[in-house]
């Protein structure tokens, strides 16, 4: 490994370092999320997400193999708060990994949250840890979310930076028929460059381990 690459992944360590001691001064004071979160790490001791997710997409022929990530929690509730997000509403996050987003947000902002993934073991395993929350507001679907049922949706967060153009296209498409959708956060691209049903409310930048990004609020036209 050369230099610049053992620089980056020194930053990307000490980014997650600063991080998770951020998620337990600010976040594990809800008694139920501290459960959850310290549910899921103990899940994941002797197996790595990262492979995991790897071998999976080997497996299903894709292109596309070291594309996981998860969205730090201090950049989610900026995300929350920018889509403005009640305990009313229904959000769903397009390819939620292990789900720690999932009870993150619907700990600490108390809506209705349903996370999608395609990953077997990632969705097994979350739905696991959502027995521990007894409301039932905690959903996860093992599913591409490119052909799951969005309909209840009233807000989507959707990190779609992997996605190819005509994937957009076609999501896009999709989410305009969605009746009850009011908000949609995406990350790098807002949904008007591929669709004039949608119109950027607001743009705001946020932080992830591999540097700032701009992140697009968008409604339907």
């Amino acid at each position: 490994m050369n230099f610049k690459l053992w620089l980056l992944f020194f930053k990307v360590k000490a980014y997650l370092y600063r991080e998770e001691r951020a998620v337990r001064s600010l976040f594990h004071g809800d008694p139920i999320f501290k459960e959850m979160d310290q549910a899921l790490k103990k899940s994941y001791r002797r197996v790595n997400p990262y492979r995991l997710s790897n071998q999976f997409l080997i497996s299903q022929g894709s292109d596309e193999r070291d594309v996981y990530g998860e969205t730090p929690l201090t950049t989610l509730q900026k995300i929350a708060t920018e889509l403005e997000l009640t305990p009313e509403d229904h959000l769903f996050e397009l390819g939620c990994g292990r789900g720690r987003g999932v009870f993150f947000l619907r700990c600490i902002f108390g809506c209705t949250v349903t996370g999608i993934d395609w990953h077997p073991t990632f969705i097994s395993i979350a739905q696991k840890i959502a027995e521990l929350d007894s409301n039932d507001k905690t959903h996860f679907i093992c599913s591409n979310f490119a052909k799951a049922d969005l309909s209840k949706a009233t807000a989507i967060y959707l990190y779609g930076t992997c996605l190819k153009d005509e994937e957009i296209y076609a999501l896009a498409h999709r989410l305009a028929q969605c009746t009850l959708l009011k908000r949609i956060l995406t990350v790098s691209f807002p949904l008007s460059d591929y669709s004039p049903d949608f119109r950027t409310l607001k743009v705001f930048t946020a932080s992830f381990p591999w540097g700032d990004a701009d992140l697009f609020v968008n409604l339907r036209s």
